[in-house]
């Protein structure tokens, strides 16, 4: 009676046929063979004609087995597909705001459609640094700037380390983003004093609230009259209606309590603010008007983020009222112009009132 071959046993052997009743080579590779972590044979071609070659190729593919992990043979079936689909699901368990929906139900990622494009039906062991690195080259010669590439890379690598977590994948190729800089427009005041003024005036609330609380416009775009208190002078953003889903208070500069308490009593329901999309639809000719070409709308987060701190605001303070989470985020905001860099040193003269008790010698 034969001997039943122990789990992670493995080895290698060459296939044979019968042609005119010889024994003919079918290959010249050999074929690995192991036991999965179950003890169900696994056979697979090595890709290579020599012995010692394909022993190793063998051995790592045992060894691997025996670490729980799936070796190269068992994900020849894995594609593209199946990890963005197992990734798209997890989005939607876990209820993931960067998730979109199409008209026709349809759940995506902005970012995928280029992957979708040049990566449907591809194994995921076909996706190497040398594919990734055509796709950069393809999606540069398209146009596209270095940050929407890096967008749809960091997407395809969370696949991959969702696959991984999954274990249907060891190893996942390395992603090598591409360098970008964040954009540093910034609006000073007398700047946005023009743009308000040439902004059609139901508008002109919205871009107050955007220039001094550094709002997500998005957020902005939720704010219902019942979250504004126009008594205490603050809007409260409640847990759903922020990027975060965490609730904070936006409080309101004089301005704008003004522009809000002219609103009529009687037509103070619904939504506070005008749409982001009506903004967009004046925004190049209101910038035009104003002589601030160039100038985006996010640009006013920015801005904000600046106004706060130069107006003596800590980090914190800051960053509970602009909504951001991330430190690192916040201070690519935050870039500090030469005229805080002086006030700096100003109030450091204050502290230090260093007196000169001996003459200096003439300048040269």
């Amino acid at each position: 009676m034969a001997r039943k071959r122990e789990t992670g046993q493995h080895g290698v052997f060459q296939q044979y046929h019968k042609v005119n009743g010889e024994r003919v080579l079918k290959s010249a590779n050999w074929v690995g063979q192991y036991y999965d972590a179950n003890g169900k044979q696994i056979r697979k071609s090595t890709g290579t004609a020599v012995k010692a070659e394909a022993e190793a190729i063998v051995q790592t593919w045992a060894t691997d087995s025996r670490r729980g992990l799936k070796p190269a043979p068992e994900t020849q079936g894995l594609t593209y597909d199946i990890i963005r689909d197992d990734y798209i699901a997890f989005a939607v368990e876990q209820e993931l705001k960067s998730l979109q929906t199409k008209a026709d139900g349809t759940r995506y990622f902005f970012q995928q459609t280029a992957l979708d494009k040049v990566f449907a039906g591809k194994p995921v062991n076909k996706i190497t640094r040398e594919t990734l690195s055509a796709f950069i080259t393809a999606r540069k010669a398209a146009g596209n700037a270095n940050k929407t590439i890096n967008g749809s890379l960091s997407l395809l690598r969370t696949m991959f380390q969702n696959a991984r977590d999954n274990e249907k994948l060891n190893a996942i190729p390395k992603f090598d983003l591409l360098p970008w800089k964040s954009r540093q427009g910034f609006l000073p005041p007398e700047a946005f004093q023009k743009l308000f003024d040439a902004v059609p005036a139901r508008f002109q609330p919205l871009l107050v609230l955007l220039y001094t609380t550094g709002v997500r416009i998005g957020e902005a775009d939720k704010i219902q009259w019942s979250a504004l208190n126009l008594e205490e002078g603050h809007i409260t953003l409640l847990e759903g209606e922020t990027k975060n889903d965490e609730a904070r208070i936006l409080p309101l500069v004089p301005v704008l309590v003004k522009l809000l308490s002219a609103v009529p009593t009687d037509k103070r329901t619904g939504k506070v603010f005008a749409s982001k999309f009506a903004l967009q639809h004046v925004w190049e000719d209101t910038c035009a008007t104003a002589k601030v070409e160039g100038l985006l709308i996010h640009d006013l987060r920015r801005s904000a983020v600046r106004n706060m701190m130069k107006s003596g605001a800590q980090q914190a303070e800051a960053m509970k009222i602009s909504g951001h989470k991330d430190a690192s985020v916040f201070q690519r905001y935050n870039i500090i112009d030469s005229t805080q860099t002086k006030g700096v040193m100003a109030q450091v003269a204050k502290l230090v009132p260093v007196k000169i008790q001996r003459a200096l010698p003439a300048g040269r």
